[in-house]
């Protein structure tokens, strides 16, 4: 066993050898962890930018987007869609069943256009980005005080193993307005 050892590192050593230097120079290193961080709230709002307004979508249709989600958050949102299927099927014919309406990761009813993601703060294991968010009502001229609303939400994030994961948003940067504690409370609440 301990002579199978030697001969693979042996082999490996000589194959790194071997490899020209031009080409030992043009690997691509790891992005930096605050890279990784931005990385992965980038892609949550990129698929939320593609998706405004979605509300409390489909399974199929956030496949894309859970994997830049943390698994408890998922599992949050895996819940709330299954409330939201029985808050449906218990509504009377004539009355709105109860529902989670506007777009969950940025805190809008219409959703954002585009979002602006500050440097990450990392303490160990746990990140938060402050992001500012802008939509853009349509319906205003250009120049006019209400067709530009922007405001500052905060994402944090958490490392699993060795990638990074959106955990929580934080509406407004108001520790009291969290995506998680509305997808609970609308779960828990009859």
């Amino acid at each position: 066993m301990r002579i199978q050892a030697r001969i693979l590192a042996g082999m490996l050593v000589a194959a790194a050898c071997w490899l020209p230097p031009h080409e030992a120079a043009s690997l691509t290193p790891l992005p930096s962890e605050p890279e990784q961080v931005r990385n992965a709230a980038a892609g949550m709002y990129r698929w939320a930018l593609a998706h405004p307004g979605a509300g409390l979508s489909s399974k199929a249709e956030r496949r894309d987007l859970e994997m830049f989600l943390a698994p408890e958050l998922v599992v949050q949102v895996d819940r709330a869609e299954a409330a939201a299927a029985v808050y449906a099927a218990q509504a009377a014919a004539d009355e709105k069943p109860r529902m989670l309406e506007g777009d969950l990761l940025v805190d809008g009813v219409e959703g954002a256009h585009e979002v602006a993601l500050a440097e990450p703060v990392i303490d160990g294991d746990r990140a938060r980005i402050t992001v500012t968010v802008i939509h853009i009502d349509e319906r205003y001229s250009k120049a006019h005080r209400n067709r530009a609303i922007v405001w500052t939400d905060v994402v944090e994030l958490q490392r699993v193993g060795f990638r990074w994961f959106v955990s929580d948003v934080l509406y407004r940067g108001d520790p009291a307005r969290r995506l998680s504690t509305l997808l609970h409370e609308f779960v828990e609440t009859e």
